[in-house]
């Protein structure tokens, strides 16, 4: 095995192709959220027509069921959801520490939060995408739990009566 010369020059090219590498990893993952998203409210859609196929209110057996369901689906969607963000900021970490080894300027990095040149063409735009996807599965999960809890205390009046 031949002996590698570490000198600045190689292990800023080194930097360089990782930093490459974490943008195009970062990238995917942002595919991956929207079409984890894009297939949540999919699913959510396909649950809510089956709730009320008949156009009238479900009996309590049939609403327990697709409500147990759409809890389940959303909790998952929830925990998807809050891991792949957890890999998008480590990327973005990795990103912002190459950056800063590298010595890139400021207006230049992709980093989020680093680069204030970006950020000023999304001040005052509303809410990012990341609370958006959290507060909507896990307020999905908390209808479609409220849901089931109705449709079992339903359920059990009428067992009772």
């Amino acid at each position: 095995m031949a002996d590698q010369v570490n000198t600045p020059d190689s292990n800023k090219d080194t930097l360089r192709a990782q930093l490459q590498h974490f943008i195009d990893y970062d990238n995917n993952v942002n595919d991956v959220i929207w079409n984890l998203f894009g297939i949540f409210f999919a699913v959510n859609s396909v649950l809510l027509v089956a709730l009320f196929q008949s156009g009238k209110f479900p009996t309590p057996p049939v609403g327990f069921v697709i409500s147990l369901a759409g809890a389940l689906m959303s909790l998952v969607w929830a925990l998807f959801h809050r891991r792949v963000l957890a890999h998008k900021e480590r990327f973005e970490a990795l990103i912002k520490g190459i950056e800063e080894d590298l010595e890139i300027p400021v207006k230049y990095r992709t980093s989020r939060k680093v680069n204030e040149y970006g950020e000023m063409f999304l001040a005052g735009k509303g809410p990012g995408a990341r609370p958006l996807l959290l507060v909507s599965t896990w307020g999905s999960f908390a209808i479609w739990l409220a849901a089931l809890v109705s449709f079992l205390c339903w359920w059990c009046h009428q067992s009772i009566h």
